[in-house]
């Protein structure tokens, strides 16, 4: 039997950790064939899982964290002089992990960082830019990223979401900004499909994991929607050259149509980065699919027999997204099973059967006896006692 293995990570092992876990565990009980494949929907560990499936190598620079310190980041370069793709994960730029818990507060992050970042990049002769979106303290509508191209006076865009209230939209022109980025095809590998504002999008669905009480949330929201409405403002000065909102890959853009913009999925990705990276003419993608394409894997599951997919937690939020999506959206067409194994299970036989998820398994159990804190003997030998139920 042919097995197609997809693992974005689990706990606290990352995609390719977790990877080489799982093919230790199933071949340990079984002999069937194995095809696994670290993905990542553009969160943390997003630049490890690209390493994985291509051939290039990394440029190290510094950047301008989401506290305004100095912090590494790296660049994953694949392709050769003709046609070069930059990889780049928000998360290594602007993450969360950047930030003590003690220092949490997404009304004074800034994703300025993510300039810097663009700029190496281009600097590096990439002709194609993707950004790996989520997993980041920030809550600016990528505003502190365009103060770093140039669109507008740093001590107002780069100071958090707060600090927006005092812009006023003459402060603002993207001309800069674009033209750095002109001839790029500029992607975001969106992690989640928030849309910029509402309930569902950056303040009122995610800033709470980032330090936002209820009330920040509501402040926050009142700062991006303000933002939009000044870009807004900007925009209509110089209307989209076609109805649609984005324009061919690696054409100059010269308007936006932020009203579109704000309500596309992805826009609230990153704590609005995406939408300050749609503003650069950047193409807003779910991540999946971008992870799914790049590695023809739809077409490799059709050399399959069963796909196992491992993901750190399956909710209502997540069901639809990263490798829970790449993964049904490769076996649905195949008429595969798709079986998952979580850290935290969050959600019932029937929200996962309408998914397309066969089965479901937590992580823990009270069979194996194994301390919590020994994650990857656990993982080896929860996924053991899966194959001897799955594999024929």
């Amino acid at each position: 039997m042919r097995v197609l293995v997809l693992s974005d990570g689990i706990g606290s092992l990352d995609a390719v950790s977790a990877t080489r876990e799982v093919q230790a565990g199933w071949t340990a009980v079984a002999h069937d064939e194995l095809d696994a494949v670290p993905v990542s929907a553009g969160g943390p560990g997003f630049l490890r899982a690209i390493e994985a499936n291509f051939d290039g190598n990394f440029v190290l620079c510094t950047v301008r964290g989401p506290l305004g310190q100095e912090v590494p980041a790296s660049i994953f370069i694949a392709g050769d002089e003709h046609y070069r793709t930059a990889y780049i994960e928000s998360a290594e730029i602007c993450g969360l992990d950047l930030v003590p818990e003690s220092l949490r507060d997404p009304r004074k992050t800034t994703t300025i960082g993510m300039a810097d970042a663009l700029i190496a990049a281009a600097e590096a002769g990439a002709t194609r830019i993707v950004v790996g979106l989520g997993g980041t303290a920030t809550n600016d509508g990528g505003a502190g990223m365009l103060a770093g191209l140039g669109a507008g006076p740093v001590e107002k865009l780069a100071r958090g979401p707060l600090e927006l209230a005092n812009l006023e939209h003459t402060e603002l022109d993207f001309s800069a900004a674009r033209e750095t980025l002109a001839g790029i095809d500029l992607i975001a590998a969106c992690a989640t499909q928030a849309p910029l504002a509402g309930f569902t999008g950056a303040s009122g669905a995610y800033s709470q994991n980032k330090g936002a009480d209820r009330l920040m949330a509501q402040e926050l929201e009142r700062s991006l929607t303000a933002f939009a409405n000044l870009c807004a403002r900007v925009e209509s000065a110089d209307p989209p050259a076609s109805p649609g909102l984005l324009l061919n890959p690696g054409e100059p853009q010269q308007g936006v149509d932020v009203a579109q913009l704000r309500l596309l999925p992805g826009s609230g990705g990153g704590g609005g980065l995406g939408f300050g990276l749609g503003l650069l003419g950047a193409r807003l993608l779910p991540g999946s699919d971008v992870i799914a394409t790049a590695l023809n894997l739809r077409q490799r599951a059709a050399q399959a027999d069963l796909i196992f997919v491992v993901t750190d937690g399956i909710d209502a939020t997540t069901l639809g997204d990263g490798p829970l999506e790449i993964a049904v959206s490769a076996g649905v067409p195949n008429a595969l099973a798709t079986v998952a194994l979580a850290r935290r299970l969050d959600a019932g036989n029937r929200e996962l059967a309408t998914s397309g998820i066969s089965s479901a398994y937590e992580l823990f159990d009270t069979v194996s006896g194994v301390e919590k804190a020994d994650e990857p003997l656990v993982l080896r030998q929860r996924v053991s006692r899966i194959a001897r139920s799955w594999s024929r």
